[in-house]
């Protein structure tokens, strides 16, 4: 995504400032307690109010903004309400031993400590008593068992309700889920059938087929190219993970705007070859697109990037101009209507913060450089703006939120970035190669190892600069705010006058 050097100036259209309006509500509601009558009445008012000012052809623009505030008031509390029957009360009862009837609605997650996912119960059983049940729990277990997103299983084991303390108990909480069920090695996990058709269940299915097309690399090259294609950074080297982290590179390890960019080309490119119809071209990317998103575990980062590609291609096919805070806010608004939580999420904010920052910053840097002609230069100047811009939005989110601030993250970007497109173009070869003609798959994935090992180099090198990065202690949400304030202001005002 390049920035626009001859425009600027900041354009913000309606939809992003409802955008705006939606995520306050939803910020609103996980903070304030008011009531669910008190916002039915709040949302008369305001419906009626709307249809005086159009009776009257006055303008209610503030008054649509404020529909959306109610709309993301109302969709978090209603998210975060638990039903009459949830599982959640039966984890105060501290029953030593249960069986829990459902079935698994997560991709399974796995570490070094075992293995987890969100199970969506349906009844449970304490001794010979059994009640139906709705809810979901956080599962976890360490048996040598294959499970899917789907499966309709009985698991036993200890319930227990979650402590709202911890980052990764709050985000559980977020999600609605509020209650653990912790699987020893002497309790049962019987598998009874699938479910129904799903989607999800068939991405999952297919992400686990084509991991196992990796397992032919040696590590940790394998763990790369899972990570780079299908979004599962579990299996990553954590000694590795931290030298991405302190050289500000660590956004390359998850799927975001560059690898569906990537995609998106690799996909018409190919489906061109085909003598496919542009229309054609561009409506399979689309669908394909949508599976692959299924297939990563619909992370923010991913649903964010192919929201806006999607709108992109769709904005050729009918003709329509592209706008690049219309697609943002539109991807926004989907991702917290179905998951309100991801408001709060880290992943969900650096994932926009860091295309606002370069679409917001990077045109108004460009406008003080003087063209170039030459190619190179021209690649090298942009390539250093929207470093630049991403690092200068998300460097106090990192900061506030991993104690760390990266100096040479500029540096080590335009060293970085224009390796992965060979890493991820490869990675594809490989995995098409794999299918199609298995005797040029030993080829590529020596090359594949020979870029990722450069890749490794380059990140080491820069940690290992004196200065390069440095640890501080937490601070306080407001300098967050003021930080971000502070920067809108310059750019958008005093910024301006100088790009003049």
């Amino acid at each position: 995504m390049n920035p626009n050097p001859n425009n600027p100036k900041t354009y913000i259209p309606f939809l992003s400032l409802a955008c705006l309006s939606f995520i306050a509500g939803i910020i609103s509601a996980a903070y304030i307690n008011i009531g669910l009558f008190v916002v039915y009445v709040a949302a008369l008012f305001v419906l009626l109010l709307l249809f005086y000012l159009h009776i009257r052809q006055k303008n209610s623009g503030y008054v649509i903004l404020l529909i959306f505030f109610l709309i993301g008031l109302l969709r978090q509390m209603v998210f975060a309400s638990p039903g009459k029957d949830d599982i959640h009360y039966f984890s105060g009862l501290k029953f030593k031993q249960v069986s829990l009837y459902g079935v698994v609605s997560s991709q399974i997650e796995e570490n070094r400590f075992g293995k987890s996912f969100v199970f969506d119960v349906k009844s449970i059983r304490v001794g010979g008593l059994k009640s139906k049940v709705s809810g979901k729990v956080y599962a976890r277990f360490n048996k040598r068992i294959n499970l899917n997103y789907g499966d309709i299983l009985t698991v036993e084991g200890r319930l227990r309700s979650i402590k709202n303390e911890g980052y990764f108990n709050k985000g559980l909480i977020r999600k609605g889920i509020m209650n653990v069920l912790s699987v020893g090695r002497r309790d049962w996990i019987t598998i009874h059938e699938a479910h129904s058709f799903s989607i999800i269940r068939l991405a999952s299915l297919a992400k686990e087929n084509l991991k196992k097309r990796f397992q032919n690399i040696p590590v940790p090259a394998k763990d790369f190219l899972v990570a780079f294609i299908l979004g599962d950074r579990s299996e990553l080297d954590q000694d590795i993970y931290s030298v991405f982290k302190q050289t500000g590179v660590v956004h390359v390890l998850a799927i975001s705007g560059l690898h569906i960019g990537i995609i998106i080309f690799i996909l018409i490119l190919f489906l061109k070859a085909l003598r496919l119809k542009l229309k054609s071209r561009f409506i399979i990317t689309i669908v394909l697109l949508a599976f692959y998103t299924f297939m990563t575990g619909l992370r923010p980062s991913v649903v964010r990037a192919v929201i806006m590609g999607a709108v992109f291609l769709l904005s050729f096919l009918v003709e329509r101009e592209y706008h690049i805070y219309n697609s943002l806010a539109l991807s926004a608004m989907i991702i917290l209507f179905i998951w309100p939580w991801q408001v709060f999420d880290i992943g969900f904010q650096l994932s926009f913060i860091s295309v606002l920052g370069i679409v917001f910053i990077g045109p108004k840097i460009l406008s003080l450089f003087p063209a170039v002609k030459s190619r190179p230069l021209k690649f090298l100047k942009i390539s250093s703006v929207v470093s630049f811009s991403a690092w200068i939005a998300t460097a106090p989110l990192v900061a506030y939120y991993f104690g760390i601030v990266s100096i040479i993250s500029i540096a080590a970007n335009l060293f970085v970035i224009p390796l992965m497109p060979f890493i991820l173009a490869g990675g594809f070869v490989y995995l098409i190669s794999s299918f199609v003609a298995p005797v040029f798959i030993k080829w590529v994935s020596l090359s594949l190892e020979f870029m990722i090992d450069i890749l490794i180099f380059i990140v080491v090198s820069f940690r290992n600069l004196p200065f390069s990065y440095f640890y501080i202690d937490k601070f306080g949400l407001w300098i967050l705010f003021l930080y971000y304030a502070l920067l809108v202001l310059l750019f958008n005002l005093f910024f301006k006058g100088l790009s003049k």
